[in-house]
């Protein structure tokens, strides 16, 4: 798999795992670094429309993370 490394993502996401965001870091191997890296690019790239449908179904299926989340980047200084 091709592709560039949010290095800075990486240690925000260990982080947020160490402060209990979510229970399981699951796979922790260079493909999956890619992974989140390519998520966050194609994620910040969404019009408003598909930012309304994502936050939605966060909510709908993940509200404990998204919760969780929000609490996290607020005791982080709101740092995304």
């Amino acid at each position: 798999m091709s592709g560039f490394i949010d290095f800075d993502l990486v240690k925000d996401i260990a982080k947020a795992y160490k402060a209990g965001v979510f229970a399981d870091m699951g796979d922790e191997s260079e493909n999956e670094e890619r992974h989140v890296s390519e998520l966050e690019r194609r994620i910040a790239a969404l019009d408003e429309k598909e930012t309304y449908v994502t936050i939605k179904t966060l909510v709908k299926h993940h509200r404990r993370t998204v919760i969780k989340t929000f609490e996290y980047m607020e005791k982080e200084g709101g740092k995304a």
